[in-house]
């Protein structure tokens, strides 16, 4: 990932937690971290004599940390933010990506289910586009094994493409970890 395109998800990442800090009393900030399974399609690997391209895929395993801010509640729904790193590595290549974005998650005693959309940077060294810019949706749900415990399930699908490249690879990820509510 290019310094240029760091520096800002950095930025950006550190004015989403500024605002959510100082949003409604009614907040609830939530650090997590997954195991995680990500796989790449549609990725450009060789060039044939006859110009045309080979395509293949990575699938790797790794990590997802992150934290969330609920900082917005209307009825049984809370509205938030998210910040995650995500990386994950195999024999064949590594995918790593930094996301920021929002979510609104039904609130629940037991079962709390999510969706969230995020932007931001992201890279390969797997094929010919290393990627530059991230976007992706994640569905998931947090399930409650003890007051401000969580156990967390979560699906997500994207896309990684260079900024100024049409191709794009889609990205799909799966999470299994635990979530630490704070209130």
């Amino acid at each position: 990932m290019s310094t240029f395109i760091t520096k800002h998800c950095l930025w950006l990442c550190l004015l989403c937690v500024a605002l959510t800090s100082v949003a409604a009393k009614a907040q609830q900030y939530g650090l997590y971290a997954m195991g995680s399974i990500g796989h790449i399609g549609g990725v450009d690997i060789a060039s044939n004599p006859n110009g045309t391209t080979s395509t293949g895929s990575l699938t790797a395993g790794g990590g997802t940390f992150g934290l969330y801010d609920n900082f917005a509640r209307v009825g049984p729904l809370n509205f938030g933010g998210d910040v995650r790193y995500e990386t994950q590595s195999s024999g064949s290549g590594h995918l790593h990506e930094g996301l920021v974005g929002v979510r609104l998650a039904l609130r629940s005693p037991i079962l709390q289910p999510y969706a969230q959309a995020e932007i931001g940077g992201g890279g390969t060294n797997y094929g010919f586009n290393t990627g530059s810019f991230a976007s992706q949706f994640q569905f998931g749900a947090d399930y409650t094994l003890v007051p401000h415990i969580s156990l967390r399930g979560e699906y997500g699908i994207g896309r990684l493409s260079a900024v100024f490249h049409s191709n794009a690879q889609t990205v799909q990820q799966f999470g299994l970890g635990l979530v630490v509510r704070l209130p």
